[in-house]
Parts: structure tokens; C-alpha cells; sequence
């Protein structure tokens, strides 16, 4: 007798499934018939369909039924497959999940082997084509439902900072450009989970490669989030960069009507230049300047600078220098640390965006790849979603069915208004007849 052969049992197995799942449907059709009949539908005809479903491939019939020239497949509807779509939504799910780890090619080998499906790396783009729709219809419905009332949280402080992150891109002429993608995370401070980690709560990032539409969302999560009182602290970290700047984060406390605003200008990427910056000047001074820096004092701040500038003598040193010391001092009251601001330790949870964005980085930019516009901003999304654990929801939250609730309303008012104006144009015309005739028959008159 031969050895047992695993990979063919699975073969057999998936089979086995296959078949379960084609009984599967078909009862529920046979089922849902004396249903359907009763609300008014008429059988039409069975029609086949292949979709790609985390067991396999699977063509199968289904009946297809109408009322008042609707066209309705009750089975496509429980599966919750989308129209002409060739991918089951857990299929989805599944190879976008994976995305997140690896690149395309090395999703397909993953998929042949733990799944036994044979797929290609044009499937996964589609995939993640697909996937980014649903990420616009999601957008789509946070504007729907900014307006629902829902319980706001209660925070005595507020923390969000912003950084950018470039990913190289290229356009339909095959030009390559650097694509910023905008990053904001907002929490409440972070928690002890264990003896050696703490965990952000209420962690929340948005992303996306627009500026706007980051700033815009993250206006709205902060407003439609929390409960904003005249004790809620906002705290804002950045590293002073284009977009993000002192008067960016302060119109954000006032879109949010926040009173309290407390922006710190990131002290890692400060104490970078300033070490760049004095590798070749004495270190005393260097230290110094920090010193001033960490205690507040602006006075020996200055005087570190000053007497660093009086040491130069080449023009050129000199005025890239000046350029430096007078942008540091523009910025000293955001530079000082949190205890020389009356700030408690409860309020040191910032410089968390470094490691917020390592995962990304890590995905998007590593191997000289390149990212379509949209594609860049549909995969920082989905990484995003799998960090903060919602990429399920995404595709099987109670959102979607909300959301096709808005969509028909939508649809149904476009139609009335289409129908009104069709009516009223209609009209105009019968008035400018009877409007002519009766100008004819005065002419006739005379």
C-alpha cells in the first residue's frame, strides 16, 4: 500500500465543499420561491454565474426574478455578492489582508498554498481595485452619517499629530513622482496593557494622498467623536513641516472649538538639525542650546546662538546659519518641553507618529516600488485598517447595508427631481405653443 497523500485528500476535501455549497444554494432558492411569489415577483429564468469564493472557484445557477421590471437574484443578494463582481466578499477580505504583508506576487504563492486557489498578480490589483471603492463608498458614507446622533466621548485631553510620508507614484504616462501621503493619529493618551508595553487609547489614523480631505475628516471625527467642553486640552505634535505647521493645528482647535491648545514642535527632529547642524562647531555650545532648550530659558537660548554665530566668518556658513538660528527662535515657545508648561507626566503621550508610520514605510516604500495615486491610497488605508483591527467591518460591517439604504433614497430623489424637471420643461414648452398660437391669431385678427 502507498503512503497517505495530504494534498489529495485537501483536493478531495475542497471538492466535498463545493458540492455542499451548490446543495447549499440551491435549497435556499427552492425555499425563498413561495416567498418571493407572495410579495408579487415573477420567475424569470435560471442564469449562471463563477465566482471566486476562499474554497475555490465555483460556477452555479440561480433564479432570477422580476417585479414591476426589476430584476431580482435572491441568491446573489445572500451571498452578498456585488453586481458582475467575480470575488466572494470573504475572498476579498482575505487577499486584501494579506496585501498589507507582502507584495502581489508573493500573495499569489501564499494563496495557492494555504488555499489551493490559482490566481495571478493581475487578480490581486483588481482585487485591490475593488477594494478601494468600497474604501470611497465608506468616505462617502461618513458624510452620510455625520448627521446621526450618536453618544459622544467625554475627554479631558486630546492628542493628534500629523507627519507626511512619500511614496514614489507614477501616472498614466509612466512618469514617476513622490505621491505625500497625509497621516494624522488622534488618541486620549495612552494605557499600561503590561509590565513593558502601553497601548494608545482610542487610537484613530487617517490617511489618505490628499491634504484636504485628511484635514476635513479628521475635523469631523474629532467633532462628531468627543464631547468638547471648555476643560477638553488639545495637544498637537508635529515636525514642522509644509502642511504642518504651528497655524495649521491651531485652525484645527478652532474648527473644533477647543479652547485649550498646546502644540509641541517634535523634539526628536529638533535635536536632529541641531546636531547636524553643530558637527563642526564647539559641542559646549551644542549642549548649551539644549540645556536652554529643555529649562525654558530663552535668554541663554539666545546667547548660545549669538555666540555660535560670532565664531563664523565664512559669508556663505553665515547666512545658512542665520536662516537657522532665526527660524529656531521663531518656534522657541513650541520647542520647550511639557513640565516647562505647567503640563503634568499625564500629558507626555506624544512622538508616537514614528512608529505609527513603520508599517507603512515598511509596506509602500521598501524594493523600489511604485504605487499608482489611488493604489498608494487605497493600500495605506487597508494597513491602517489592519492595524486598528477594523479591515473586516470594512467589508461586513452594518455600514454597508446602511449605506445602500442612503444610496437608493439618493437615487429615488434624483429620479423625482429628474421627473419634476421634465414636467416643468414640458409645460414650458405647452405654454410657448399656446404663447405662439395666440400671437398668430392676433396677427390674423389685424
Amino acid at each position: 500500500m502507498g503512503m497517505f497523500d495530504e494534498k489529495q485528500m485537501l483536493i478531495e476535501l475542497r471538492e466535498e465543499k463545493i458540492q455542499l455549497f451548490l446543495n447549499h444554494i440551491e435549497q435556499y432558492d427552492r425555499n425563498i420561491s413561495s416567498k418571493l411569489i407572495a410579495q408579487g415577483y415573477r420567475y424569470m429564468n435560471r442564469v449562471c454565474r463563477t465566482v471566486m469564493f476562499t474554497f475555490g472557484e465555483v460556477t452555479f445557477y440561480r433564479n432570477r426574478w422580476y417585479k414591476q421590471n426589476t430584476c431580482y437574484v435572491p441568491v446573489d443578494d445572500y451571498l452578498g455578492l456585488d453586481k458582475y463582481s467575480r470575488y466572494s466578499q470573504e475572498f476579498l477580505y482575505k487577499v486584501g489582508k494579506l496585501s498589507t504583508y507582502t507584495s502581489y506576487r508573493k500573495v499569489v504563492d501564499i494563496v495557492k498554498e494555504t488555499l489551493g486557489l490559482h490566481i495571478t498578480k493581475d487578480t490581486i490589483l483588481k482585487v485591490c481595485k475593488t477594494i478601494g471603492k468600497i474604501c470611497d463608498e465608506k468616505d462617502d458614507y461618513r458624510f452620510h452619517s455625520a448627521d446621526v446622533p450618536k453618544e459622544k466621548i467625554k475627554a479631558d485631553t486630546l492628542y493628534v499629530e500629523g507627519d507626511g510620508l512619500f511614496v514614489n507614484t507614477t501616472n498614466h504616462t509612466e512618469q514617476t513622482h513622490h505621491t505625500a501621503l497625509t497621516h494624522f493619529v488622534v488618541h486620549e493618551g495612552n494605557n499600561t496593557v503590561s509590565q513593558n508595553r502601553k497601548a494608545l487609547v482610542h487610537k484613530k489614523n487617517i490617511i489618505s494622498t490628499k491634504h484636504l480631505e485628511a484635514k476635513r475628516e479628521l475635523v469631523d471625527y474629532i467633532y462628531n467623536t468627543y464631547h468638547i467642553t471648555d476643560d477638553t486640552m488639545l495637544i498637537t505634535n508635529a515636525d514642522n513641516g509644509v502642511g504642518y505647521g504651528v497655524n495649521f493645528f491651531k485652525d484645527i482647535a478652532k474648527a473644533c472649538r477647543i479652547k485649550r491648545h498646546e502644540h509641541f514642535i517634535d523634539a526628536y527632529h529638533i535635536n536632529q538639525k541641531i546636531r547636524m547642524m553643530y558637527a563642526t562647531y564647539p559641542q559646549d555650545l551644542k549642549k548649551k542650546l539644549l540645556a536652554s532648550i529643555y529649562t525654558a530659558n530663552k535668554q541663554a537660548f539666545v546667547a548660545a546662538l549669538d555666540t555660535t554665530e560670532s565664531l563664523i566668518e565664512d559669508a556663505e556658513e553665515l547666512k545658512v546659519f542665520q536662516e537657522f538660528a532665526t527660524k529656531l527662535k521663531q518656534i522657541f515657545r513650541y520647542i520647550i518641553p511639557a513640565h516647562c508648561r505647567g503640563l503634568t507626566d499625564e500629558h507626555l503621550s506624544i512622538g508616537v507618529m514614528e512608529s505609527q508610520q513603520r508599517q507603512i514605510s515598511y509596506r509602500m516604500k521598501n524594493r523600489g516600488m511604485y504605487w499608482s495615486v489611488k493604489g498608494a491610497d487605497t493600500m495605506a488605508k487597508m494597513i491602517i485598517s489592519v492595524s486598528e483591527g477594523t479591515l473586516r467591518d470594512l467589508f461586513f460591517g452594518k455600514w454597508r447595508q446602511e449605506y445602500v439604504k442612503y444610496t437608493e433614497y439618493e437615487d429615488t430623489a434624483a429620479e423625482l427631481i429628474h421627473q419634476k424637471l421634465y414636467h416643468d420643461h414640458k409645460e414650458s414648452i405647452i405654454r410657448g405653443k399656446i404663447r405662439n398660437d395666440n400671437i398668430r391669431k392676433g396677427i390674423n385678427r389685424e
